[in-house]
């Protein structure tokens, strides 16, 4: 590795630290769980991270979420300024993720009426001003014309337009949203491939866990032929522990967990398995990995994201759970990182 990679990557590594250092530690959720109503849960979230100062001691969901989504801008801001011509390349594509994010919201809510009771427009309002100015005005259409508009500008256009030439009823929404996440994974894959080995391994290993709930939910909700499925997973060169043509292949449901059991991919062994929760247990533990030890790659950049992603859920779930009065064993067995 040359002398100036080296450098390159410890100085935004060394930035990258500094940043998490002041983020919600473990030891904090621990703190927060145990707070008993939503005011004082408040309070220890201001008091243990100063970028949440000016929220409201009675702040709801939506508020929440909107501060901690302009937090991970800011950061993404920030790193973004510090890569070089290359790691920007593959940086603007990792975070596509987040754009994906906000079409997904606007299109359940214009064409199928989802989210009348939970307006997140301010949440797009902070992705589409700062970072996704191409889908801008994307939070307040309030049709499938105007949807279609903003959406012609990017390169998810097709997708749409052949759901409404079709115009199917009802509307797949799982099918759009596998079209999506599709096209975004594979352009990801392609982008790093031979760019980085390590960054390469992590977005295989993630659309291996992608892979394993496509499979779960399909066989569980939809009842797809082996052929279908096929179709819609995402082909990857190589598997970390995952025998896809396995899943395929199991009876239902249960056949998935259980051959999952049986295999060294997942440990865990409770009757009250939540497949969605381990998954997101497994790919929270490969990013601490990547961002500990990566230090000289762009993968300890992203590992950084997808942590504070992963986090961020977290305390929403902490929160929520202190505002509907759940208990804090229940609290503690959703949560997706370890607490100390």
């Amino acid at each position: 590795m040359y002398p100036f990679t080296l450098f390159k990557y410890s100085n935004i590594n060394a930035k990258l630290k500094g940043m998490y250092a002041k983020k919600i530690k473990p030891k904090d959720l621990e703190e927060l769980i145990n707070q008993e109503d939503l005011k004082s849960a408040i309070f220890i979230l201001k008091m243990k991270n100063p970028e949440l100062n000016n929220l409201s001691d009675q702040a709801n969901r939506i508020q929440i979420e909107a501060k901690l989504d302009e937090i991970i801008i800011s950061d993404i801001i920030k790193i973004y300024r510090l890569l070089g011509r290359k790691d920007k390349i593959i940086f603007q594509q990792f975070i596509e993720k987040y754009k994906l994010k906000c079409i997904k919201s606007v299109f359940r809510r214009v064409f199928l009426n989802h989210d009348i009771l939970y307006d997140n427009t301010e949440n797009i309002r902070e992705w589409t001003n700062s970072i996704f100015k191409d889908i801008s005005g994307l939070e307040n259409v309030k049709d499938k014309n105007g949807f279609l508009k903003i959406i012609q500008k990017t390169k998810y256009a097709e997708i749409f337009n052949n759901l409404v030439e079709k115009d199917e009823k009802p509307i797949n929404v799982f099918m759009i949203e596998n079209m999506l996440d599709k096209n975004y994974l594979n352009n990801l894959l392609n982008t790093v491939k031979k760019e980085d080995d390590s960054l390469e391994k992590m977005v295989i290993q993630e659309i291996d866990l992608i892979n394993l709930l496509w499979i779960y939910r399909i066989k569980k909700y939809y009842k797809f032929s082996n052929d279908k499925l096929h179709s819609m997973v995402i082909q990857v060169p190589k598997n970390n522990g995952i025998n896809i043509e396995e899943l395929i292949d199991a009876e239902d449901d249960i056949g998935i967990i259980e051959k999952l059991k049986q295999s060294n991919f997942i440990k865990n062994s409770s009757t009250k398995f939540e497949i969605e929760q381990e998954t997101n247990r497994i790919w929270h533990k490969i990013n601490v990995k990547e961002f500990k030890n990566k230090f000289f790659s762009i993968a300890s950049i992203c590992a950084y994201i997808n942590l504070i992603e992963l986090e961020n859920t977290d305390i929403i779930r902490i929160i929520e759970g202190i505002r509907y009065g759940i208990s804090k064993q229940d609290i503690q067995n959703k949560l997706i990182g370890k607490v100390i």
